[in-house]
């Protein structure tokens, strides 16, 4: 993996997911720390939907329309662009 930005603050685990409509959802970045809380290689993430870490309980459709209706519609959230716990599927 290669340094970068996303690596300065170890503490905080980041997902970079596609907004395009082809291939909306799909995990193109991820940090170390993200790597480290979800045990995940990141050969294993990238490419695939970002489904992968959202616990099943949400669910890959639920999570994709809150994503779309925020970046699409640009409706509020109580999650995106805000500092909150997320549980993740490991």
């Amino acid at each position: 993996m290669k340094d970068s930005l996303f690596d300065i603050n170890n503490q905080i685990g980041i997902v970079v997911v596609s907004c395009d409509e082809k291939t909306f959802g799909v995990i193109l970045s991820v940090n170390s720390e993200l790597l480290y809380l979800t045990d995940h290689k990141e050969e294993a993430l990238v490419g695939n939907n970002v489904a992968a870490i959202i616990p099943l309980s949400i669910g890959h459709h639920k999570h994709n329309e809150i994503m779309k209706n925020f970046f699409c519609k640009k409706s509020t959230t109580s999650v995106i662009n805000r500092k909150v716990k997320l549980w993740i599927r490991t």
